[in-house]
């Protein structure tokens, strides 16, 4: 059996760090009445008020379906508002209430304060380092994502060595 080289593999430790920083970061929030996802979806509208659930959905990186449950809960909570997309059709534009902005100002703090505590030791050279490495991962997510310009993406299958090599597609296959 083939074992990732745990002082290189990167999709490990950076999954244990979203879950550790989410987990801290609802324990911030929960004083609050928000959740890491509810507090997300906030800030990205009050930076981006009028947006469509389809623009929420591209900008927080979750299922449209996921957006409109969220949306829902947000507006029942009193802290999201949401109005007729004015160019038409069954579209509806979200934004910020008051009252979520307002709650917005309290909470940055402890968000802050929480970004700070998990960089601690970090020098400020590190950190921007770190921070420019997350963009770009998140960049490649869409790269690879994006459909492709020459063909279907390689079918990978764990060769006997250490690295994943394509395999040919079978005529069946395509």
């Amino acid at each position: 059996m083939v074992r990732p080289d745990r002082r290189t593999s990167l999709l490990g430790p950076l999954k244990r760090a979203h879950l550790a920083a989410r987990g801290l970061a609802d324990g911030v929030l929960r004083p609050f009445g928000l959740t890491m996802a509810q507090y997300t979806m906030l800030r990205h509208l009050a930076d981006n008020p009028g947006s469509s659930g389809a623009d929420l959905a591209r900008l927080v990186r979750i299922t449209p379906a996921s957006v409109a449950g969220m949306l829902s809960v947000l507006e029942q909570d009193g802290r999201v508002e949401r109005t007729p997309d004015p160019a038409g059709g069954r579209g509806m534009l979200a934004r910020t209430t008051p009252a979520a902005d307002d709650l917005l100002e309290q909470v940055w703090p402890a968000i802050r304060w929480l970004e700070e505590e998990l960089l601690r030791d970090t020098s400020d050279t590190d950190r921007e380092a770190f921070l420019r490495v997350l963009e770009s991962i998140v960049e490649r997510q869409s790269e690879l994502l994006a459909p492709p310009r020459l063909g279907p993406p390689p079918t990978w299958a764990a060769s006997p060595d250490t690295s994943p090599t394509p395999r040919k597609e079978s005529a069946a296959t395509q």
